[in-house]
C-alpha cells in the first residue's frame, strides 16, 4: 500500500481532487497499470494469501452468529427448501462453519459461493459453488421467471432464505455494488429471502480512527469506502430492496444490514 499512499497527492492534483469512481482510473490502478482484483485473481498464490488473511482478518469482527439471533435464522425457514444460506464471496467459508459449528442441527444447506472455492472446503452441512458475483446468480427461485402454476410448485424446492455478504460492498465503487445488489434481488424470493450485508457500518459523525483508516484505505486500493447506514439503504433501494433493520454487536463499528425484495 506504500506507492499508493505515496502517490496520492499527485493522483488526485491530476483528477481534480475528486473522489475515486471506478477501479480502472482509481489509485491503484495508476500505480500498478491493473485493479488490485485483477492482480489477486490473476495469481492463485495471491488468492490463497487474501483468503487466508480475511479468515484471520474476521475472527476480530462480529459474524453473522454473534449478530443475528438464532431464532431469527430460524424463523420463517421452510423446510421443504433444500438451502438456508449462500455465502456469496465467502472465501475459504470461515463465517459458514462458524455457523455450522455453532448449531450443527440446522435445517437446510449452506452454500459458499467464490470465484475459486478453496478444496479444504469440506464441512458437513456445507457446499463450495465457483462463482462471481457480477453473474447471475445460480440459486434464484424460479417462479420469479416462470409465474404460471406448474412453476410455482418447482418454487418450492428453489431459492435461499438467505443470501450472504461479509465484506464485500466496501470494495467496490457505488456502480458495482448497486450491480451486486441488482444481480441478488433477481434472484429473491419476495416476502421469503432475505439479504444480509456484514460490514462496518460508519458512523455519521464521531468516526473512531480504525473507521476513518480502512474508508481511506479502501478508496485508496479500491476506489471504494465504508458507508455510512444511509447510504447503504440507499444503495438497496437503487437495487430494488427494502431496508428491513440492522443487527449490531459488541463491535461498535461492525453490524448486519438486513434487506428483503
Amino acid at each position: 500500500m506504500a506507492p499508493i499512499f505515496v502517490h496520492l497527492p499527485s493522483y488526485f492534483a491530476s483528477n481534480g481532487f475528486n473522489e475515486p469512481s471506478s477501479q480502472e482510473t482509481g489509485p491503484y490502478a495508476d500505480v500498478f497499470d491493473c485493479t488490485y482484483w485483477q492482480r489477486v485473481n490473476q495469481s492463485p498464490k495471491l488468492k490463497d494469501d487474501f483468503d487466508t488473511y480475511m479468515a484471520a482478518h474476521k475472527k476480530g469482527s462480529s459474524s453473522i452468529v454473534d449478530l443475528v439471533p438464532l431464532s431469527s435464522l430460524v424463523e420463517g425457514y421452510e423446510k421443504s427448501l433444500p438451502v438456508l444460506l449462500v455465502d456469496i464471496g465467502g472465501g475459504v467459508g470461515h463465517q459458514s462453519k462458524e455457523l455450522k459449528s455453532r448449531y450443527p442441527f440446522l435445517d437446510g444447506e449452506i452454500i459458499v459461493q467464490d470465484l475459486r472455492v478453496s478444496k479444504e472446503l469440506e464441512f458437513a452441512g456445507i457446499r463450495g459453488m465457483d462463482y462471481d458475483f457480477f453473474t447471475p446468480q445460480p440459486i434464484k427461485s424460479k417462479f420469479l421467471t416462470s409465474p404460471d402454476s406448474s412453476a410455482h410448485a418447482q418454487n418450492k424446492k428453489s431459492g435461499a432464505r438467505y443470501y450472504y455478504y461479509s465484506a464485500i460492498l466496501h470494495d467496490w465503487p457505488d456502480a458495482e455494488c448497486i450491480n451486486i445488489l441488482k444481480i441478488v434481488a433477481d434472484a429473491m424470493r419476495p416476502g421469503y429471502s432475505k439479504l444480509l450485508i456484514n460490514g462496518i457500518v460508519l458512523r455519521e459523525t464521531g468516526a473512531t480512527y480504525f473507521e476513518a483508516c480502512k474508508d481511506f484505505g479502501m478508496m485508496a486500493a479500491m476506489s471504494a469506502k465504508e458507508r455510512t447506514l444511509p447510504q447503504i439503504i440507499a444503495l438497496g433501494a437503487e437495487a430494488g430492496l427494502r431496508y428491513v433493520g440492522q443487527h449490531t454487536g459488541h463491535h461498535a463499528d461492525n453490524g448486519i444490514v438486513e434487506f428483503e425484495k
